[in-house]
């Protein structure tokens, strides 16, 4: 019996140890199946290192990184090999679609995408995201890491839809982007962006196009955009915004923010603080941009900027029509302790109330330098100008000029300012527009004027038909066109500010303005020619790398950004196929240039292609 029992024993002890094996091989199964789980053999290839990068081929390789927030981290490489055609998330997670790549719960609980993403010129098509009532949505939801990168992914098609900080590209964005564009409808509340929703990074040689909605800080490439720098952007999206900030590029910037090199072309309609390119600029400056569409508001609205607070803009130019109620402007609506200089519009202004302007609306203890307007301006209430509706006090405008038509249906209406006020000062201006006005207070350079000093400026009686104005001093056509009388354009300098110009019905024209593009070519995107450059920005020396379809008889120059040919770096028969040259930063007789964006042009075969490239010491 003794015998059975041990025998006994020692079989039981062999089940349970075959039970135990079992379970064993269950668990290195489940820890295999986490592991694959967890994505660090389920990509298409690669390990996450800078010399192996994640590969992502596949719908799935990017559903995978959706999924697994510990390959979200800083240090983790990844690569796109392929297009990919997200086309089924339109079913995913109950109509919901695609999850974010990182996200952000709040201070204390953050999973944001810190690593560093290149999408190697791909595409992803067709993406799906249908969360009206979350946060941070986009192919990325939340990126955190300011040495972290986002570069050369195109998003076409999308269709994404958020509450707060919604983006093609990203939601809400603290690493740098570069090459990339996003095109589809974007969708949101509050900081609402083409390709990014809130911006706190750099972002260069990107784009956006299609349709952007939202109700506040809405624009058609950054819904809001802080502490950063954007540089060779473009946008073509048209963009609608229920209330304020509602821009053609940017919805609102501030926190010394700066834009340079960049456009839209799209038409915007918001309420309040409503641009053509930049609904609220704040603390922040702008350079060598413009903006083509039209632009429709309330308050604090402009074809280029709405309102210009503690702010620059310089070297820019908007072309649209405006039409608000108050607050208009053709290129600013509302400017207040900033300055404009070497800007001008050309589009029609139209404003239901109060201050209504060619260039400006109002302008507030700021200056305004060197600029022009030509677009008719059309006012019901008072304070109209062909370039601004009021000079407030303290504020100055010098060399400016205005040449289209002036209609106020109530007070205080002028050819070039409207109204005047206590302490601005007006020198060397002129304006040549017809000037009608229903009621009083109306004149051929300036409506009404109290305290204000105006010098050597002069505005025409005959194209006017205005014989009086509360400022500056009447001529006829004979004295202010060429060749002027000697008792007009008075102590002016013709040498560096303007120029004596017969092409301009012989009224003189200012120098060094930026020139009007009517191409509108795609900045950092790759059409005919493939052109690109890099390092861009650059200093002092880039690499342009183009590609030929054909061989052909081919011309590569530099221009400044008014159009000025500063080098002429390739002019001969080239075979087809891809080719390089470097440019140096330097004109044709070897002068170094300065720092500022610079135009790459090549012809050949019949066709043209221009490319924007920045040279920053």
């Amino acid at each position: 019996m003794a015998g059975e029992g041990t025998s006994s024993n020692i079989t039981s002890n062999l089940k349970r140890s075959e039970i135990v094996k079992a379970q064993i091989v269950r668990y290195l199964l489940a820890v295999v199946l986490h592991v694959l789980t967890l994505g660090l053999f389920a990509y298409s290839g690669g390990s996450g290192t800078e010399s192996s990068p994640y590969q992502i081929a596949t719908l799935a390789d990017l559903q995978q990184l959706s999924l697994t927030p510990d390959d979200w981290v800083q240090g983790k490489y990844f690569i796109q090999t392929a297009n990919i055609d997200a086309s089924e998330t339109v079913n995913w997670n109950n109509g919901q679609g695609f999850c974010p790549i990182g996200d952000y719960l709040n201070s204390n609980q953050s999973r944001q995408f810190s690593g560093r993403y290149n999408g190697d010129e791909h595409t992803i098509s067709n993406l799906f995201i249908n969360r009206p009532e979350s946060r941070y949505q986009g192919l990325f939801g939340s990126t955190d890491s300011y040495i972290a990168i986002i570069q050369n992914v195109g998003l076409v098609d999308v269709d994404i839809t958020g509450s707060y900080e919604v983006g093609g590209l990203v939601g809400q964005n603290r690493v740098t982007i570069s090459n990339c564009y996003s095109s589809g409808n974007v969708a949101g509340i509050y900081e609402v962006g083409g390709l990014i929703g809130l911006n706190l990074s750099d972002v260069t040689d990107s784009y956006s196009a299609g349709s952007v909605t939202g109700t506040g800080s809405v624009g058609g490439l950054l819904g809001r955009s802080n502490f950063s720098t954007i540089t060779n952007c473009n946008s073509s999206s048209t963009i609608t915004g229920s209330e304020t900030f509602i821009g053609g590029l940017v919805g609102d910037t501030g926190y010394s923010s700066t834009i340079n090199g960049s456009y839209c072309t799209g038409n915007v309609t918001g309420t309040n603080e409503v641009g053509g390119f930049v609904g609220g600029n704040y603390n922040s400056s702008i350079s060598e941009c413009y903006s083509t569409g039209d632009v429709t508001g309330t308050g604090a609205v402009g074809g280029f900027v709405g309102r210009n607070y503690e702010a620059t803009v310089s070297d820019c130019y908007s072309i649209g029509s405006v039409d608000a109620f108050r607050g208009v402007g053709g290129l600013v609506g509302e400017n207040s302790y900033s300055t404009i200089c070497y800007c001008k519009s050309t589009g029609s202004v139209t404003g239901s109330q109060y201050y209504i302007g060619g260039l400006v609306g109002i302008n507030h203890i700021s200056s305004i330098t060197n600029c022009s307007s030509t677009g008719s301006v059309m006012g019901n209430g008072d304070n109209v100008g062909g370039l601004l509706g009021s000079n407030g006090s303290d504020s100055t405008v010098s060399n400016c000029f205005s040449t289209g038509s002036v209609t106020g249906l109530h007070y205080y209406v002028g050819g070039l300012i409207g109204q005047c006020e206590y302490g601005s000062v007006i020198t060397n201006c002129y304006s040549i527009g017809n000037v009608d006005c229903v009621l009083y207070h109306v004149g051929g350079l300036i409506g009404y004027s109290y305290l204000a000093t105006i010098n050597n400026c002069y505005w025409n009686i005959e194209t006017s038909n205005q014989a009086t104005s509360s400022g500056g001093e009447g001529r006829t056509t004979d004295e202010m066109t060429y060749p002027f009388s000697a008792n007009t354009y008075t102590g002016w300098d013709f040498i560096d500010i303007w120029q004596a110009e017969v092409s301009n019905n012989g009224y003189p024209i200012l120098r060094n303005m930026p020139t009007v593009d009517t191409q509108d070519e795609f900045i950092g995107v790759s059409l005919l020619f493939h052109m690109k450059n890099f390092p861009n920005p650059f200093n002092p020396n880039t690499s342009i790398v183009y590609s030929l379809p054909k061989s052909a008889p081919t011309t590569l120059s530099i221009y400044n950004i008014r159009g000025q040919l500063v080098r002429k770096l390739v002019n001969e028969p080239l075979s087809s196929g891809e080719h390089t040259v470097t440019w140096d930063g330097r004109d044709d007789s070897g002068k170094t240039l300065a720092s500022g964006m610079y135009l790459c042009r090549i012809n050949s075969a019949g066709k043209q292609e221009t490319h924007k490239m920045l040279l920053m010491k």
